[in-house]
């Protein structure tokens, strides 16, 4: 029960964390998304001009345009790539050719050392076994190529692209790209004109969305758990009354505990000398026999009498508590709309506390919105935003204004496309004279493995890497023992790694990736001009044709890009108000967690308090009667014989020779074994049954 107030504070922690990412989510939703949407808008308006011509070109075929002039500059790019690449590569093979030249050298050095570690035998020291594997080790490692190809793209895709370049794609079409860019620079002059009405409107609602935000983030802001903190610290507190009760209730318990296992203790003596002990005499001067064990058991019976009186009171009021806790929290918390008369309860409770409250609160149980109402929608998983109906007084699920602004920008867009004059009409944006010149063009075949350097660059990477073969060789030759001039050999051999290798490996691996950039962009670049003219003709005359119907086409698509766009924001606010902000399944976990802590922690150990009283009240009560039927029982004592008959055990004195009524003898007292055995021989008055017999006495 110490830890009820700390999981109570962190079931209010919980609430206070739900409540806080509620207001950031509400803010995020009406604030941050609908300023990006707003952005996202303006930037693809203050670029609508260069979209509508693209959705022109697209809808008539004249992207084959665009596309022509796209590989020429990506030729001309290509070329400039590759010239310096080559420029690099010519420097790369310098490199290498001095590497290849200082290996020879070392390899040259050391030649004479490891011939004389390989012929001296005798020498123990110079393991002539270990410098040939070292030998033969050098000359695996000297296999680098002498140089590299320098020729990076062949001489036939080298005249393609030079074909390309030259055919001075760009300049055929330089008066329909000119025609193209003034249809685009006249369309976004009319964009920005008409663009002041629609921003301005945009503006309004986002202002709108601000103030909402604010509203609902202050009224978030008045639910106030700090009572709830007030009150939970009281318990908390270290010299509190509740932990000082905590504390008397260990006390209290242990007491019982120890009183408890004293009445068994009893319990168990007594039977112990029950089943071990013997029966009693007249004389009672024996510790161990029954009527021992009867002591033990009368001293159980009445602290039981005495203990369970008292635990049966306090059994009563426990359960009293404890039920009574257990039907108003706990059944109540574990299925509310069970207990109607709880929730009616409830009902009355909130209407009592607002009338006590002044007007103009913020107020959630109004409109006959009761808690029973608001459990069922959180059984159906709505969320409060749904159940309190709060889209009457926001209109966040309608955004009737936003309808407003769709369609002025939807009017916009027809205003534009209808005052727009095309002085060009289509009929001249591709001459036949360039149509005629870019047909003599012959077609353009690029290989898709035009680049073949890089594939020797690769395997001259895996050559040039050393430290794995160095590390693989040491590790088999790890067990003897090293010479010397092979100490020399891989020192010097590290010193070339790092000097030349590592700069040389980082050169070519920056050339690799350079090339396979450069081989992806070659990719796509064939094509054949007596293929494209058809499409070029066929776009002529379809914008000669109709230029105005493509141009209000385009517009009205790219009018409803920007319809869609807030379609989608307007989506994803009426999605998350209903379903994900201020959703009630945070809560309905909190209230459980706060149920199981409140019931397993304060209630249901109270309930297990007085169930295990009563239980063991209904155990004692069998412990008991057999208890009193034993207690007679050991109480009864052995009979008394009239004749007691002993065998001498000795012969010495005639100690017992003639002993036949113990109680008749008039003899002094003499020590007899008996009398320490059993004491039956020590002199004391006859007991009243024979004094008082009428059966006749013998003579002796």
């Amino acid at each position: 029960m110490e830890q009820l107030p700390s999981r109570l504070t962190n079931c209010i922690d919980d609430l206070n964390l739900y409540k806080r990412d509620t207001d950031l989510r509400v803010r995020k939703l009406l604030i941050d998304d609908f300023q990006q949407l707003n952005e996202s808008i303006w930037k693809k308006i203050s670029k609508g001009g260069e979209e509508i011509v693209t959705k022109i070109k697209r809808k008539s075929g004249a992207l084959t345009m665009d596309n022509l002039i796209e590989k020429a500059q990506r030729a001309n790019s290509i070329m400039i790539r590759v010239n310096e690449a080559q420029t690099r590569l010519t420097q790369i093979n310098d490199e290498l050719v001095r590497f290849r030249r200082d290996f020879k050298k070392l390899s040259n050095n050391f030649a004479p050392d490891i011939a004389n570690c390989v012929n001296e035998n005798n020498n123990f020291s110079n393991n002539p076994e270990f410098c040939s594997s070292t030998s033969k080790f050098l000359e695996n490692l000297d296999i680098f190529s002498p140089s590299l190809d320098l020729q990076i793209i062949s001489p036939e895709t080298e005249d393609q692209l030079r074909r390309i370049i030259d055919s001075n794609i760009t300049t055929l079409f330089s008066s329909s790209i000119k025609s193209f860019n003034q249809l685009e620079e006249e369309i976004q002059n009319e964009l920005d004109r008409r663009q002041f009405s629609a921003q301005n409107a945009l503006k309004n609602i986002g202002d709108t969305l601000f103030r909402i935000a604010e509203t609902i983030s202050t009224q978030i802001r008045q639910v106030n758990f700090d009572f709830m903190y007030n009150q939970v610290a009281v318990y908390a507190e270290h010299d509190g009354p509740y932990q000082r009760y905590v504390h008397y209730s260990w006390y209290f318990s242990l007491v019982l505990s120890a009183l408890v296992a004293f009445i068994a203790l009893s319990f168990l003596l007594g039977l112990f000398y029950g089943c071990c002990g013997r029966r009693p005499t007249y004389y009672n001067d024996d510790c161990c026999v029954r009527s021992t064990g009867s002591r033990f058991y009368s001293c159980g019976i009445w602290m039981c009498l005495l203990l369970f009186t008292a635990l049966s009171i306090i059994a009563a009021f426990v359960m009293l508590v404890g039920a009574n806790f257990s039907n108003l929290i706990c059944h109540p918390l574990e299925d509310p709309l069970a207990r109607a008369d709880m929730l009616s309860l409830s009902e009355r409770l909130i209407e009592i506390y607002y009338e006590n409250r002044p007007q103009g609160d913020f107020a959630l149980f109004t409109d006959k919105r009761m808690p029973a109402d608001l459990i069922r929608g959180c059984y159906r998983n709505e969320t409060f935003y749904r159940m309190f109906q709060l889209d009457k007084k926001y209109h966040l699920s309608e955004l009737k204004s936003y309808e407003e602004v769709l369609g002025q920008l939807e009017k916009h867009l027809e205003a534009m496309t209808n005052d727009l004059s095309v002085n060009s009409g289509g009929k001249n944006l591709f001459s036949p004279d360039n149509l005629k010149m870019l047909e003599r063009l012959s077609p353009i075949e690029m290989s898709s493995n035009s680049i073949n350097v890089i594939q020797q660059l690769q395997n001259e990477l895996s050559t040039l890497d050393m430290q794995p073969k160095i590390k693989a060789f040491k590790e088999r030759n790890r067990d003897q023992v090293t010479p010397q001039v092979v100490k020399r050999i891989f020192a010097s051999l590290d010193e070339l790694d790092r000097e030349r290798i590592q700069p040389l490996m980082k050169n070519l691996d920056e050339m690799v990736q350079d090339l396979t950039h450069l081989k992806h962009d070659m990719e796509g670049m064939s094509f054949a001009p007596s293929e494209e003219i058809p499409k070029l003709q066929h776009a002529t005359a379809m914008l000669g044709a109709d230029m105005p119907a493509f141009l209000k086409e385009a517009a009205f698509d790219f009018g409803r890009s920007q319809v869609n766009e807030i379609d989608y924001y307007v989506q994803h606010l009426n999605n998350s108000m209903n379903t994900e902000i201020t959703s009630c399944v945070p809560i309905r976990e909190i209230f459980k967690h706060t149920r199981l802590a409140v019931c397993a922690h304060a209630v249901y150990p109270l309930n297990g308090v007085w169930m295990s009283m009563v239980i063991s009240l209904l155990l004692i009560i069998p412990i008991i009667m057999m208890s009193t039927s034993l207690k007679k029982l050991y109480n009864r004592m052995h009979p008394y014989p009239i004749y007691t008959v002993h065998e001498p055990v000795t012969t010495t004195d005639n100690m017992c020779a003639f002993s036949t009524d113990t109680y008749a003898m008039s003899g002094r007292a003499k020590p007899s074994p008996y009398a320490h055995m059993y004491d039956y021989q020590e002199l004391r008055p006859p007991p009243p049954s024979y004094m008082t017999s009428s059966r006749p006495r013998r003579k002796l």
